[in-house]
């Protein structure tokens, strides 16, 4: 419905001559494994220097009823602050707030330009067929929003035969989906289409824990609390994806992506809440044409896209409210490839237009990037260095100059360092500048720098027969030291105005710096494999200076940024049986700026046992997924209840 009121208001916002303004969305309030090409983004060439790492088809086929929120939650050094299974879930990158992950789909930013945000619980996993993360500013190649990093996901699938997977699954709570993909290859050309459904009723059962601290009576045990059920909480998903592929010969390449999504959503209140009933509606479409042209060492890549998406929100305090926005991009890339070195050059046009039923205005922002990239390479490829730079205008105001320089050297052929140093910066959203009676048209964007190291080193060993031709057994070994830090001025805070209002401010001036760890370990023979990993994460993110005179939040850690953050697995595959079990932990979390309140750590597990079979030139894979496996009662985010031990069941046909 939304969708087709976008359709009829978009000639009215083209035509807006109002200044530029916003409506938000719900917004939030404050292992490395083998590598995947990212179709359709030569981008990931231009990372020298940068940590990346990629989650494959296999690893996301054990999360396949799992939103995108599920998948980084569980297998990324991400947090996620969630508020609920299929409620509100944004991400925590290094430090930083919501608005300063970037989620790229083919090249184009997926974020809100409403709120500057992209809830991640209603991108389902199943669309897609690898993510790569990468770590740090990217803002000299994305734009406004890459400060603490960006996940880069991909829909296409690569295979060059034809295919029908059809995905069936139950899971507690009423939880019901249903996938389907087609792949379909031809000559000179491929198709794929995914429809995804996912109904549940949502009522997971928790317990109300007082989990505040400090607590001002002391508080019942868990195991003394009833059990609960959510109320309010069902909601319904569908989504439609096709891409196509036409190739013609080696010089000339053409790629269609359409993607339709609507999602309704009932709000479960927060604990101890009075139900309002609240509903919420997302709908997108998002259309993309890419044309590509290859000779030789030069390639050309013209891409275009259109994205729609609306929002209505109601509740039993509230009447029927909506949002819609509509953005319209186009990028014209050059590459020229030789054996020492890679030269990149690029134009964006970006036009964005957005209204909130609430406002009579209609808003818009256009935008203008010219960014370039050279990477050049040194002793047998032992030392490779980039430099990119972007010149962008917003408004036909010129941002200031984005550079970034990354360096990447072999020091052994098992031991490589990395580093990297970027400026970045934020434009502030629609609705932090223009939201009815309380968005801040004079916000300045926000900017800074982002340095990092990292160490990496990967072992292979392998012992043979007698003959020493035929190799039985292997060890693999890899692990990636990483220290970050990253200064940000003119940080947005929503400060109170009086009443019931709150006011969007430049205050902080934020620094955040850390280190991280992964690690993997994993021992072959021909019949079986066992795997160890790990991701360990401490930030240090705190506000270093203020506008706001005796601010008691000066040089403490910024509120939902934990200090420590552990995850580590186990899996173990023999012939067509796999189990994988996981941990993880996530500590103190403070909820006021001046550390008077605070989260205590929590800490869950999960278990997934699945077994492949195979006749008839089919194979039928199922899946049993145990989440919360010791039934742990915790919070994410204060007084919003996340579930007790629930299970998924999984079946795939794949033809």
């Amino acid at each position: 419905m939304l969708v087709c009121m976008g359709l009829i208001c978009l000639d009215a916002l083209a035509g807006s001559q109002a200044k530029p303004c916003a409506a938000s969305v719900q917004t939030d309030t404050s292992r490395v494994l083998q590598t995947i090409k990212i179709l359709g983004l030569r981008y990931t060439n231009f990372y020298t220097g940068s940590k990346l790492s990629t989650l494959d088809s296999n690893s996301l086929g054990a999360l396949q009823q799992q939103s995108l929120a599920g998948v980084l939650a569980n297998q990324s050094h991400i947090f996620i602050k969630s508020y609920g299974p299929g409620m509100l879930a944004t991400a925590g990158f290094r430090g930083g707030n919501a608005n300063h992950t970037a989620v790229i789909w083919n090249g184009f930013s997926l974020q809100n330009p409403i709120s500057g945000q992209l809830d991640f619980s209603t991108i389902p996993s199943f669309l897609l067929e690898g993510i790569a993360i990468q770590y740090g500013s990217q803002a000299a190649l994305f734009g406004s929003g890459n400060i603490g990093g960006t996940i880069h996901l991909q829909t296409q699938n690569n295979s060059k035969v034809s295919k029908l997977n059809v995905m069936l699954g139950m899971g507690s709570y009423g939880a019901k989906v249903a996938g389907i993909k087609y792949h379909l290859v031809g000559t000179n050309w491929q198709m794929q289409q995914k429809i995804f459904l996912d109904q549940t009723e949502n009522n997971f059962a928790y317990k109300a824990v007082d989990a505040l601290y400090p607590q001002v009576s002391a508080a019942l045990k868990p195991s003394d609390l009833p059990t609960i059920r959510a109320e309010n909480g069902q909601r319904n998903l569908l989504a439609w994806l096709q891409e196509f592929q036409f190739q013609r010969g080696l010089k000339h390449q053409l790629n269609v992506h359409t993607w339709l999504q609507k999602s309704d959503r009932h709000i479960s209140p927060s604990v101890n809440a009075v139900n309002l009933h609240a509903q919420k509606i997302d709908e997108t479409a998002k259309a993309m044409l890419e044309y590509k042209f290859k000779l030789q060492a030069y390639e050309l890549q013209a891409r275009y896209a259109f994205m729609l998406d609306g929002l209505s929100y109601k509740s039993d305090q509230l009447n029927e409210t909506y949002s819609l926005s509509a953005s319209s991009t186009a990028y014209l890339d050059q590459f020229y490839t030789k054996e020492k070195f890679q030269l990149q050059g690029s134009i964006m046009t970006l036009q964005t237009r957005a209204k909130l039923s609430e406002s009579p205005d209609a808003w818009y922002q256009d935008k203008i990037a010219l960014f370039g990239t050279f990477k050049y390479a040194l002793f047998q490829h032992k030392l490779k260095q980039q430099l990119t730079l972007r010149q962008e205008w917003v408004n036909g105001a010129a941002i200031p100059l984005m550079p970034a320089y990354g360096v990447s050297y072999h020091l052994s052929p098992n031991i490589k360092l990395l580093g990297n140093i970027a400026r970045s910066y934020r434009l502030p959203s629609f609705s932090d500048l223009y939201w009815p009676n309380m968005g801040n048209p004079n916000l300045q964007p926000e900017y800074g720098w982002n340095q990092e190291i990292s160490i990496t080193a990967e072992k292979y060993r392998h012992s043979k027969t007698i003959r020493g031709t035929i190799s039985k057994n292997m060890v693999d070994a890899s692990a990636t030291l990483t220290w970050f830090n990253k200064n940000i001025h003119n940080w947005i805070i929503w400060l109170p105005a009086g009443g019931n209002l709150s006011k969007p401010m430049n205050v902080y001036q934020v620094w955040s710096r850390g280190a991280e760890f992964n690690w993997s370990f994993t021992l072959k023979s021909k019949k079986s494999s066992l795997e160890f990993g790990g991701e360990h994460d401490y930030t240090i993110s705190t506000n270093q200076s203020s506008s706001l005179g005796n601010d008691a939040s000066l040089f403490k850690q910024l509120i939902y940024t934990p200090r420590i953050k552990h995850q580590w697995h186990i899996h173990w595959q023999k012939g067509n049986y796999a189990v994988q079990f996981f941990n993880h932990y996530v500590g103190t979390r403070f909820v006021s700026s001046d550390h008077s309140n605070w989260l205590m750590p929590f800490s869950y597990s999960g278990l997934n046992v699945s077994k492949n079979w195979h006749g008839f030139n089919k194979q039928l894979k199922t899946q049993f997924f145990i989440n919360n496996l010791f039934n742990q009662s915790y919070q994410v985010m204060v007084n919003q209840a996340m579930p007790l031990v629930n299970y998924q069941i999984t079946l795939n046909l794949i033809i």
